[in-house]
């Protein structure tokens, strides 16, 4: 089952056309959601409570993890719940494929043409057109956008 149209104009802050939701996903607040055109998500993924952009044309797989907050805990002698929390926004641009089980942290932005492996953990920044894999993800490949692979 997917999330029908009308209901997913009402459910988050932009929902571009043809955007494919599967059921069982997490959505903790999706006016806070912005989705482009042709977005497909497999099964099980957790969008966190904070900003999370996705671009055009963008394929995520199954237990992807998208989280925007985090916890300060510099101070050692003040438990880590009374330290306060970070929220950062989650950009994922244009015609990006992220792999089952993929871990986006907050505050990370994932360039246009990039590829996310499976199990990857993305803590940094991962520049357009990158194919990258590990914990943390770490950049093993470019992808030249004139050698993209067309259909």
């Amino acid at each position: 089952m997917f999330i029908r149209r009308g209901v997913g104009r009402m459910m988050f802050a932009h929902l571009g056309r043809g955007a494919r939701i599967r059921d069982h996903n997490i959505i903790f607040d999706g006016k806070r959601l912005f989705i482009g055109d042709n977005f497909t998500s497999g099964k099980y993924n957790y969008f966190a409570g904070g900003e999370i952009r996705i671009g055009d044309n963008v394929r995520m797989a199954n237990f992807v993890v998208i989280e925007t907050t985090s916890h300060y805990f510099s101070d050692p002698t003040t438990p880590i719940k009374n330290q306060g929390v970070i929220r950062e926004t989650v950009t994922i641009g244009d015609d990006v494929w992220i792999a089952d089980r993929v871990v986006i942290l907050p505050g990370v932005t994932i360039g246009r043409g990039s590829i996310i492996g499976a199990a990857g953990v993305v803590t940094n920044d991962i520049p357009a057109f990158s194919v990258a894999v590990g914990h943390p993800a770490q950049v093993i490949k470019h992808r030249a956008p004139d050698n993209q692979e067309k259909g």
